[in-house]
């Protein structure tokens, strides 16, 4: 038998199935032995809701419970893959007869598996005899069914659906919903541990609408004592909910499914370090080919830094980099389809990983890369061997010669000069890129596994960009409720664009250039703006509640009064940006770049400045509680009149530039660390009641007190 180039693969074991794992890791372990306690030892009347993004390990998780649960002879587990039952007409009669065939062929279960088998049929029976009764009608005449009478059929049809579906709900509970109440008691009579634990999973393949239905098949045994559900759930099944639930308010599928769990479980985050823990095992058990093993495992950091983090993404770029490695590395193959260029007649696989790197997580580079010659290449090294103040200074403003090639090269590569990660990365693996000898080879390779849903997915709204662009914004936010609940704007040019009051909740922007865009009052909670191009706009009074600014340039934005609450603004350059009262409530600043800076009367509770650049900015005035200071530079930093409490101040970088004048500090360990480096430093405060009475003098209300007291380490009295 000849196996084809795809058999072969599969029959030599080079690709990652999606089985799911047996011994997952990730203290996968810990949420199951829970669940099983929880499921054991609770009066069995609830549903526990295990929450996760799409390949987080829902299905991972409640397989592992089920194993653990599959030995206990009390327990009566059922299976409801939602995938499956996306073509049944009536869930609830599946519902029953799963139930029924799960029960062990046991006298004991006799009258309990007849009541579910009866309530089954007698539903499909009635319900066969409504269909039978339209169909009929028609069967009957001699004569050809006409176009006309097909269509009054199909609405007669439509109409009856409607009863069908009362009796989905009345025939169970008036016929045989409480035969099995009492059939269910009659078993916890004899034995109180049994209890049926029905399992639901991949809700996110089913339409919004069968999601639905299944949801509320388990809602009519809701109530019944002796169910327990465990279903698998993600954000993406909470917004299909609800356009189910309602066309106006996003919202509604959350509280659904708020009044339909009771027990949530949220499946942890998976970071850089697990990804680099779940490749290592990976090697481990052998579940990558010996042909590539030695890469992955040199290059499990690079692999890291380039993916989402979930184990159903890394295996997914395993594959991708396996099978164009495959289908581009042999001599015959490039004779065959007469790619023999530069005279390079192999692959390096540390090459194609880098590239697929840069596609994966950095497109918009990675399109300038493979249609760059060398002279861009060439520029490019010399950026790479800067270190990273030097590189930004070059970015932020060049000086050398107008109009010829190096100038070029500058305007591209200063849309990048705040994304610290695609530099890290660049000067990491500077040396595999200085070897490629041939990009256009590796895009046919790159391009040859890319997903085309995963590009559907991320296709710009273009009538949402025109609507945007041309300041229809009342037009544009009807439209939100219903047309554009999902929306990419990604690599959107908004440049000057009038966006005051726009509805942008949840909206993709990453990379967006919104350059002098007049974005005061908007809605931006939520909303990725990774790389987005803010500078010089005016976000005066925005809500970025949540958002994600990493790495976006807000050089000279106007952020005063806007709501940051919980906003991620790591690596965001905000020099010469004016945040005078701005709520940065548990923001993260971790590296930002606040240079000359306005933060007068900023709220910072929370906050984390770690590593953050404040050189000359402007603090007067703050309120710093709790904030994380790890690593900051304050020199240069105007703190006056500010109020800093409970800090974490290690590496903190100050100087005798510094100015606390005025400033009301709870810690006297921090008084003592920047009494070091800088005079005019606040007396020390004994206790919480010498506090309240500075805090007060400062005009400070009340109720922030009461907040900021309870932040504060310092005695009562």
């Amino acid at each position: 038998m000849i196996l084809s180039r795809e058999d072969d693969l599969f029959q030599r074991g080079l690709i990652l199935t999606d089985d799911i794992a047996i011994d997952p890791i990730l203290d996968f372990n810990l949420y199951r032995n829970a669940i099983v306690n929880i499921v054991k030892t609770s009066h069995p009347k609830f549903t526990i809701g295990i929450f996760g993004e799409w390949g987080a390990g829902k299905t991972t998780l409640i397989n592992s419970v089920d194993n653990a649960l599959q030995t206990d002879k009390s327990l009566i587990r059922v299976r409801l893959e939602a995938w499956r039952y996306k073509w049944e007409q009536f869930p609830i009669a599946s519902l029953l007869k799963s139930i029924a065939y799960a029960l062990p062929a046991e006298k004991q279960f006799e009258d309990l598996k007849k009541k579910l088998e009866t309530s089954a049929i007698n539903f499909l029976k009635n319900t066969a005899d409504i269909l039978t009764s339209i169909i009929s009608k028609y069967a009957s005449e001699e004569y050809e069914i006409s176009q006309e009478m097909f269509d009054t059929f199909k609405k007669e049809l439509n109409s009856k659906i409607q009863l069908i579906a009362e009796l989905d709900r009345d025939t169970v509970y008036f016929d045989g919903f409480e035969e099995i109440k009492k059939e269910i008691k009659n078993l916890r009579l004899e034995n109180p541990a049994f209890r049926i634990i029905v399992y639901v999973d991949d809700l996110d393949k089913c339409s919004p609408k069968k999601a639905h239905e299944l949801l509320e098949v388990i809602r009519v045994f809701q109530d019944v004592e002796g169910f327990i559900y465990i279903i698998g759930i993600s954000h993406d099944i909470l917004i299909k909910l609800g356009n189910i639930e309602s066309n106006e308010k996003s919202n509604e599928g959350e509280h659904y499914v708020k009044n339909l769990i009771q027990v949530p479980i949220a499946l942890p985050k998976w970071s850089n370090q697990d990804t680099v823990k779940l490749v290592r095992d990976f090697i481990k058990k052998g579940m990558i080919h010996d042909k590539f093993k030695d890469v992955v495992d040199k290059n499990i950091e690079l692999i890291s830094v380039a993916i989402d983090n979930n184990p159903r993404e890394i295996k997914r770029f395993l594959n991708n980099f396996i099978v164009a490695h495959e289908i581009f590395s042999g001599k015959k193959s490039f004779e065959k389809r007469e790619l023999i260029f530069s005279g390079k007649k192999s692959f390096d696989a540390k090459e194609l990983l880098v590239i697929q790197a840069i596609h994966l997580r950095w497109k918009k580079f990675y399109n300038i890369l493979v249609k760059s010659d060398q002279s861009f290449f060439k520029g490019l090294d010399k950026y790479l061997k800067m270190d990273d103040e030097t590189r930004f200074k070059s970015l932020d403003l060049y000086e050398g010669k107008k109009d010829d090639d190096d100038m070029k090269i500058w305007k591209v590569l200063r849309d990048f000069k705040t994304d610290s990660d695609l530099w890290n990365f660049l000067v990491k693996n500077s040396d595999t890129i200085r070897n490629i000898r041939d990009w256009s080879l590796y895009r046919l390779a790159i391009e040859a596994v890319v997903e085309p849903t995963a590009l559907h997915r991320k296709t710009i709204n273009y009538e949402a960009v025109r609507l945007l662009q041309s300041g229809k914004i009342s037009e544009f936010n009807d439209k939100r409720a219903i047309e554009f609940k999902i929306l990419s704007l990604r690599d959107a040019d908004l440049r000057d664009a009038d966006l005051r009051d726009a509805d942008l909740r949840d909206a993709d922007l990453r990379d967006a250039d919104l350059r002098d865009a007049d974005l005061r009052d908007a809605d931006l909670r939520d909303a990725d703006l990774m790389g987005a191009n803010l500078s010089r706009s005016d976000l005066d009074g925005a809500d970025l509640m949540g958002a994600n600014l990493s790495g976006a340039d807000l050089m000279g934005a106007n952020l005063s009064g806007a709501r940051l609450v919980g906003t991620n603004l790591s690596g965001v350059d905000l020099a010469d940006a004016r945040l005078w009262g701005a709520n940065l409530v548990s923001t993260r600043l971790w590296g930002a770049n606040l240079r000359d800076a306005h933060l007068v009367g900023a709220k910072l509770l929370g906050a984390n400045l770690g590593g953050a650049r404040l050189e000359g900015a402007n603090l007067g005035g703050a309120r710093l509680a709790g904030v994380d200071l790890g690593g900051a530079d304050l020199k240069h930093t105007e703190l006056t009149n500010s109020i800093i409490i409970n800090p974490n101040y290690e590496s903190l970088s100050i100087d005798s530039s510094t100015e606390f004048n005025n400033a009301t500090i709870d810690d006297p360990q921090f008084i003592d660390y920047i009494t070091q480096y800088t005079r005019n430093v606040p007396q020390k405060i004994k206790d919480k009641k010498k506090l309240r009475r500075e805090l007060a003098k400062k005009g400070v209300s009340e109720e922030i007190i009461e907040d900021l007291l309870t932040i504060s380490k310092l005695p009562e009295e």
